[in-house]
């Protein structure tokens, strides 16, 4: 029996409509969108291989499972799930686009997209499992690079009272650590595929 790769696998089974449209990528750079109405921002990601799978979590719906006492914010999910595989392995990369980055140390961080990146984790262990039973095979998490990514167009600052541009290449860039999971945080309109999985 041929061996079935995972990416080529979740290419050929995750729906178009929950997946980002052709459009949306130009030779080797992909443009992700916030999808909220009110917010118009945008991030390109350049040097993205085509056989990366783009999928949108939010569009993927809720999980109808849990009844009573649910965990906080269980139903969030963030903007985008990219799967692919480089020279290293395979890769899962959460990414929440947000107009204004809040700081860890912000009272709100939490409501700024750290849920959303926690609670959309279910939909990539769900995908790993149909993609082994379907197959018959033992494909681990271990053997993915899983990086949490919340990107955003302008800061917060702490002694400012309202949101403030950054000026010329200024950038602003931060760990955060959640619920177990490391998040990177930064502000930018642009960035590499290889930098996502490298930081």
């Amino acid at each position: 029996m041929n061996e079935v790769e995972f990416v080529s696998w979740v290419d050929d089974h995750v729906r178009t409509d929950k997946r980002l449209p052709a459009c949306k990528r130009m030779d080797d750079t992909v443009e992700l969108f916030e999808k909220n109405s009110n917010v118009d921002m945008t991030l390109r990601i350049e040097e993205v291989p085509e056989s990366v799978v783009i999928i949108s979590p939010e569009d993927a719906k809720k999980w109808e499972l849990y009844c009573g006492n649910k965990p906080k914010n269980w139903m969030k999910r963030c903007d985008y799930l990219l799967i692919g595989k480089t020279d290293g392995g395979y890769f899962a990369i959460f990414v929440e686009l947000k107009k204004r980055l809040r700081e860890e140390n912000d009272p709100k961080h939490e409501e700024n997209g750290y849920a959303q990146l926690r609670w959309s984790q279910p939909l990539f262990h769900y995908l790993l499992s149909v993609f082994n039973i379907d197959n018959g095979t033992d494909l681990s998490r271990s053997e993915f690079s899983i990086k949490y990514w919340q990107i955003g167009e302008k800061p917060y600052r702490d002694h400012v009272k309202s949101p403030v541009y950054l000026d010329g290449d200024e950038e602003l860039s931060f760990d955060g650590e959640y619920k177990g999971l490391t998040i990177h945080n930064r502000v930018t309109p642009f960035i590499s595929l290889q930098e996502l999985l490298e930081s």
